[in-house]
């Protein structure tokens, strides 16, 4: 149980080292806002990949006509 304790806090640590890092490159100077697009949303593998290629088509074809591009490019 330790063991998968400690490596989630170390996957956990990653993703926040990057993302501060990011932050750190990349936020406004004048605001410190950072655009949301600058970093993928996953560290590593997304978690739906088996599944994704069908969930972007079903998104690219939302019958509400929503426009997911955003999402899509971001994950």
């Amino acid at each position: 149980e330790s063991a998968a304790i400690a490596a989630a806090y170390a996957i956990a640590w990653r993703a926040t080292h990057r993302d501060a890092d990011l932050w750190v490159k990349h936020a406004d100077a004048e605001t410190g806002n950072l655009s949301i697009d600058i970093a993928p949303l996953w560290d590593g593998a997304h978690p739906l990949d088996a599944d994704w290629q069908t969930l972007q088509d079903r998104m690219r074809t939302d019958p509400g006509g929503a426009d997911w591009s955003f999402w899509i490019n971001w994950y």
